[in-house]
C-alpha cells in the first residue's frame, strides 16, 4: 500500500514492502561479485523446526525461510533438510521422505569421521546455523528424544556398518510419536568434533539456548530483534561471521541498505496499517481533504471504509457519517435522496436531492462530517462524460469542515480525484485472513485443521471478496475445505462455475448478489475498450501469469501506447511490477478468471492464435548466447502450448497430443531444443514426442519439419542415454533423406552424424566409423574449414576413432580441430570446450594424464562459470577430470570431485539411471584407491 501527499511536497507511506525491495535489490548486487559461491566459500546448513500445527509452540520457520531465500539470492553454498518450506505442505514421514532427507542430513557428520566411505557419499559442511525457538525447546525436551540421540550416536560407533545401522534407526523411530527430523540433525551436530564443529546458533525469539547440547562451545551466539528490520541485521551479522574475509564487502552493502532505509524515514516512508494511515490524515486535515482507497477488486477496500467509519463514529462523536455507493448513477441518486429526506426534504427528487446534500453539507453550521463514496470504479461517472453528462464530482461537497473518502479500482480515478492522499490495499495479512475465514464459516471444525486451512487462503490469495465467497459456497454445500479446494484445481469447467456462484456480500447498503468471477469480468469488459491495453490483457491470459517479460508482449506502434496499456492494467491492480526489473506479475486468481473470460469471448479461438502467432514472433531461438532471453519466455511458451480452447475436461496427454496443430508444434519444438540446451535432456524427449506426435497427425512422411522434430527427438534420447531409441529414430530418418536427398545434402549428413553419435554411444565403432568419415568427407567437399558443421563432424570422428582403439588419429585430429576453434572462436565456445575435453580424453587413454589435466581444468573451470551446478555438461566435465587425477594418483583431488557430483546426482537422477551408476561405481573406486 502507498499513501502520496499531493498538497505540496509528495510523502509516500508504504507497508514493509519499499524495505524488504531494497533489502533484496542490496542483496542482488552482492551476488556478482562471487564472494559467497566460489570454491573455497563455507557451506552452510540450516538446522530448524519446521511450522507444526499441533503444537501451540512458534517455530518461527518464516523467518528461517527469509534467511534460507536471502542466502539464495547472494548465491551462497547452503541447504537445509528436504522437508516442504511452504506452511500447507503435509510433511511425508514416509520411508523413501526419510531416507532423502537422510541423505541431505549427513552432511553436518565431522568431516573426518566419514560413515559413508563405502555407499553413499557425504561431505560435512562448514558451518551450521541452528535456529533456536520454543518448538525446537519442547521437542529437545521430549521424552523420546534423549534415547533417539543416542540410539543414532551408538549407530554412529559401529564404524563398519554406520550408514547401514543409522538408516535402521531412523527409520525405526520415524513411525514413533516424538519424531521430528530436526532432532536427526542436532543428533548429528552432537558428533561433530568439538574444535571444528562451526555451529552458530541463533535465536528467533529471544528465548536462550541452554537446552542445546553445544551453546558453550558455539562459535558464535546471535539472537534476532523482532520484526524484519530484526531480522535482516541478523543476516548481516551472519555474513560478516561466515565469510571473515568479506567483511569489507558486507559492510559495504550494509551500509547502503542502512542509507536506503534513513531516506525512507525522511521521506515518510514508514510500514504503517492502512487504516492507521487514514486515520492519521482525518485527523490532522484542517483544509478541504479528499482521500481515497484503491486496489484490487475483492482486495476489501469497502471493508477498510466500514473499519473507518465504525472508527469515526466511535472516536469523533461529532462527526456526521454519510455513505453513497457508486455501483451506478441510479445507486448514487438514491442514496442522496435518502440523505435528503433525513434532512427533511418531502420527496425530493434524485437532481433535487444531489443538490440538498452538496449544499447542506458546504454549510457551516454542518459541523463537521465524513462522507465515504464507495465503489466508484466508472471514470465518466465521477468525473463526466465528453457528450457533457456531468460527474458526481460535481455534486461532492466542498468544506474545511469535511473529509471525502473515496473507494475504487481505477488508480486512474485515484490520482483525479485524491488531492490529498491515495491508499493502495494490497493482500490481507494472514491473521487477519484468518480471522475473517472463521467469522464466515457456520461448522468451525473445518478449522481443525491448519495446513489445509492455510492451503486454501494461499489459493484464495489472501482476498476478502474470495475468502467470503468460499466460506458462502462451504456454508450453503455443506463440503469441507479440503473438498472445496479439490473442486478449485480440478477443471475449468469446476472453476468456472464456482467463481460464478453468486452470494450476498456485506457492504452496508442494499446492491445485487456477486460472484468473483463478475466482480473482474466487469473489469475485463472495461478494459477492452482500450485496443492497446485489452489486446495485452487477452495474450496475457495464454501465458504464465508470473514474471512476464515485456518483450513476449504484443508490440504496439509507439513505446508510449505500450507504457499506458501497462499503466491501465497495473491501475486496475491487474499488473504489478516484478522484483526483477522488466518483468510484471499478473494476481494468479484474476489471471485464472481472465482465462475463463477470454474463452466465453466469441472470437477466443482468433485471440488464442494470435497469442502462439505473437510467441512464435519472439521465441525463435535455442542459441546459448541467447539463454537469457528463451529462459525467460520458455514457461509462458509451455503455458500456452499446453491446452487448446475447449478442452475444459481434462485429457491423458495422448487426447492431448492429437490436438496439437502446427502453431503449437512450432513452439514445442523450439522449447525442446532450449531445454537441451540448458541440460534438460528428460523434459526435452517428452516434449518433443507431443512435437513427433503432432505433425505425424497432418503431415506426411517425408515432410522437413516432420523429419526434424524426429531428429531432434533422436538426439534428446541420446542425451538421456536412451541409445537403442535413438538408433531406431535416426535409421528410419536417414534412410528416407537417403531417398529424398543428395548425398552430400546438409539435413543428411545431420542426420548421419547423430547416427553415427548413437552408434559409438552403443560401442558399435563397427558402424560409426565409415559414417562419421563419409559424414567428414562431405562436410569438406561443402564447407569451409571453420564452420561449425566441418567442426562438429571431426570432433565425433575423433571419439569414434578413440573408442575404436585409433588413439593416436584421434590425437592428431583433435589437435587439428581445437587449432581451428582457437583461430575462430572465443575460450567459452560451447564445441570448442567439448573438442578440448575429448583431446583431454584421448591424451589419458594414451597415458598422457599431465597433458589431459590441464585441459580438464580449463574446461571445468569455464562450465563452472557459464553453467549451473546440476547441468549434465558441467558435471560430465568434472567426472572426466576426477577420472584423469585418479590416473594420475591424485586420489583426494578425484574424491574431492566424484563427491560433489555423485550429491547432485543423487538429487537429480533415479538411483538406476546409468550415469548415475556409472559415476557412484567410479567413486567406490576411488575409495579403494585411497584405502
Amino acid at each position: 500500500m502507498n499513501l502520496e501527499q499531493k498538497d505540496g511536497d509528495a510523502h509516500r507511506f508504504q507497508s514493509p514492502a519499499a524495505e524488504d525491495e531494497a533489502f533484496i535489490a542490496v542483496l542482488e548486487h552482492v551476488a556478482p561479485f562471487d564472494a559467497f559461491s566460489h570454491n573455497n566459500a563455507p557451506s552452510i546448513f540450516i538446522v530448524y523446526a519446521h511450522d507444526n500445527c499441533q503444537h501451540a509452540e512458534p517455530a518461527h520457520a518464516s523467518r528461517v525461510h527469509c534467511l534460507i531465500d536471502w542466502l539464495r539470492v547472494i548465491r551462497s553454498n547452503s541447504l537445509s533438510d528436504k522437508s516442504p518450506l511452504p506452511l500447507y505442505a503435509t510433511r511425508d514421514t514416509g520411508d523413501d521422505a526419510v531416507r532423502n532427507i537422510i541423505s541431505n542430513q549427513t552432511c553436518l557428520l565431522p568431516r573426518t569421521r566419514n560413515p559413508f566411505s563405502h555407499d553413499s557419499i557425504v561431505q560435512s559442511v562448514d558451518k551450521v546455523i541452528v535456529c533456536g525457538s520454543e518448538l525446537l525447546e519442547k521437542y529437545y525436551n521430549d521424552s523420546f528424544t534423549s534415547p533417539y540421540l543416542k540410539e543414532i550416536e551408538t549407530a554412529y560407533d559401529a564404524a563398519d556398518t554406520r550408514q547401514h545401522k543409522i538408516r535402521i534407526v531412523v527409520d525405526k523411530c520415524a513411525e514413533r510419536p516424538g519424531f521430528h527430523n530436526v532432532l536427526t540433525e542436532l543428533a548429528f551436530l552432537r558428533l561433530r568434533d568439538p574444535s571444528k564443529h562451526g555451529i552458530i546458533p541463533i535465536s528467533l525469539d529471544e528465548s536462550n539456548f541452554t537446552y542445546l547440547p553445544f551453546p558453550d562451545s558455539a562459535e558464535l551466539r546471535l539472537m534476532a530483534k523482532p520484526g524484519q528490520s530484526g531480522l535482516r541485521n541478523l543476516f548481516f551479522k551472519l555474513l560478516l561471521h561466515i565469510y571473515p574475509q568479506e567483511q569489507e564487502l558486507v559492510h559495504t552493502f550494509r551500509d547502503s541498505y542502512a542509507k536506503a532505509c534513513k531516506r525512507f524515514e525522511q521521506n515518510g516512508i514508514v510500514p504503517k496499517d492502512v487504516q492507521q494511515i487514514i486515520k492519521e490524515e482525518l485527523q490532522k486535515a484542517d483544509t478541504v481533504w479528499y482521500g481515497h482507497i484503491s486496489g484490487l477488486g475483492g482486495v476489501g477496500k469497502t471493508q477498510v471504509a466500514q473499519q473507518i467509519a465504525h472508527w469515526a463514529g466511535k472516536n469523533e462523536s461529532d462527526w456526521s457519517l454519510l455513505w453513497l455507493p457508486v455501483t451506478s448513477r441510479e445507486s448514487f441518486e438514491q442514496a442522496c435522496v435518502e440523505v435528503a429526506r433525513l434532512l427533511g426534504t418531502k420527496d425530493p427528487n434524485a437532481s433535487d436531492a444531489k443538490q440538498v446534500v452538496r449544499d447542506y453539507l458546504q454549510q457551516p453550521s454542518s459541523g463537521r462530517w465524513l462522507l465515504i463514496v464507495d465503489n466508484a470504479d466508472d471514470e465518466d461517472m465521477v468525473f463526466g462524460d465528453s457528450t457533457g453528462s456531468e460527474g458526481i464530482c460535481e455534486f461532492l461537497p466542498r468544506s474545511t469542515s469535511g473529509r471525502i473518502l473515496l473507494t475504487t479500482r481505477r488508480q486512474q480515478i485515484a490520482t483525479r480525484f485524491a488531492r490529498t492522499a491515495v491508499v493502495k490495499i494490497e493482500a490481507m495479512p494472514q491473521s487477519e485472513a484468518l480471522v475473517l475465514l472463521e467469522k464466515s464459516l457456520i461448522d468451525q471444525h473445518y478449522l481443525e485443521n491448519q495446513t489445509v486451512v492455510i492451503k486454501l487462503l494461499e489459493d484464495l490469495e489472501y482476498l476478502p471478496l474470495t475468502i467470503s465467497h468460499a466460506a458462502a459456497y462451504i456454508n450453503t454445500n455443506s463440503i469441507s475445505i479440503q473438498e472445496y479446494i479439490g473442486l478449485f484445481h480440478n477443471t475449468e469447467r469446476d472453476l468456472k462455475e464456482l467463481l460464478g456462484t453468486l452470494f450476498d456480500d456485506d457492504t452496508p447498503y442494499r446492491r445485487p448478489r456477486i460472484s468473483v468471477a463478475t466482480s473482474w469480468m466487469v473489469s475485463f469488459n472495461e478494459i477492452r475498450k482500450n485496443v492497446n491495453a485489452s489486446a495485452l490483457l487477452l495474450f496475457i491470459a495464454h501465458i504464465e501469469p508470473k514474471a512476464i517479460p515485456r518483450s513476449v508482449l504484443p508490440a504496439m506502434e509507439t513505446e508510449q501506447r505500450m507504457t499506458e496499456a501497462i499503466g491501465l492494467l497495473r491501475g486496475y491492480s491487474f499488473l504489478s511490477e516484478h522484483e526483477r526489473g522488466g518483468l510484471y506479475d499478473m494476481h494468479r486468481l484474476v489471471h485464472k478468471v481472465s482465462r475463463l473470460w477470454v474463452k466465453e469471448q466469441s472470437d477466443a479461438v482468433h485471440q488464442r492464435n494470435l497469442a502462439l502467432r505473437q510467441l512464435r514472433t519472439t521465441f525463435r531461438t535455442c542459441d546459448w548466447k541467447d539463454r537469457e532471453m528463451w529462459r525467460r519466455s520458455l514457461p509462458h511458451v509451455l503455458k500456452a502450448i499446453e491446452h487448446r480452447d475447449g478442452d475444459d475436461n481434462r485429457s491423458t496427454r495422448a487426447e492431448e497430443v492429437c490436438h496439437w496443430s502446427e502453431p503449437e508444434c512450432q513452439l514445442g519444438f523450439t522449447a525442446g531444443l532450449c531445454m537441451m540446451t540448458d541440460g534438460r535432456c528428460q523434459e526435452a524427449a517428452a516434449l518433443l514426442e507431443r512435437v513427433v506426435a503432432g505433425r505425424k497427425r497432418y503431415l506426411p512422411e517425408p515432410h522437413p519439419a516432420l523429419l526434424w522434430s524426429q531428429h531432434e527427438l533422436a538426439r534428446a534420447y541420446e542425451a538421456d542415454m536412451r541409445h537403442g531409441e535413438a538408433i531406431d529414430l535416426l535409421e528410419h530418418v536417414v534412410s528416407i533423406r537417403k531417398r529424398e536427398l543428395d548425398e552430400f545434402d546438409s539435413a543428411l549428413l545431420w542426420s548421419q552424424h547423430e547416427l553415427g553419435r548413437a552408434y559409438k554411444a552403443c560401442n558399435r565403432c563397427s558402424k560409426a566409423v565409415p559414417l562419421l568419415e563419409q559424414v567428414v568427407k562431405g562436410r569438406k567437399a561443402t564447407t569451409n574449414e571453420t564452420s561449425r558443421e566441418r567442426l562438429l563432424a571431426q570432433h565425433e570422428l575423433g571419439m569414434a576413432y578413440m573408442d575404436s582403439g585409433r588413439v593416436k588419429t584421434s590425437i592428431e585430429l583433435f589437435k587439428q580441430t581445437l587449432a581451428t576453434y582457437e583461430q575462430s572462436t572465443d575460450e567459452k565456445d560451447s564445441g570448442r570446450l567439448w573438442t578440448q575435453l575429448e583431446l583431454a580424453r584421448a591424451y589419458a587413454a594414451d597415458g598422457r594424464c599431465k597433458d589431459a589435466i590441464p585441459l580438464l581444468q580449463t574446461v571445468v573451470s569455464i562450465r563452472r562459470e557459464t553453467l549451473p551446478e546440476s547441468h549434465a555438461h558441467r558435471l560430465q566435465s568434472e567426472h572426466t577430470l576426477a577420472l584423469a587425477l585418479l590416473q594420475d594418483k591424485r586420489v583426494d583431488e578425484a574424491v574431492a570431485l566424484l563427491e560433489q557430483a555423485v550429491q547432485v546426482y543423487q538429487r537429480t537422477l533415479a538411483s538406476s539411471h546409468p550415469i548415475r551408476c556409472n559415476i557412484e561405481r567410479n567413486l567406490r573406486l576411488a575409495y579403494a584407491r585411497r584405502n
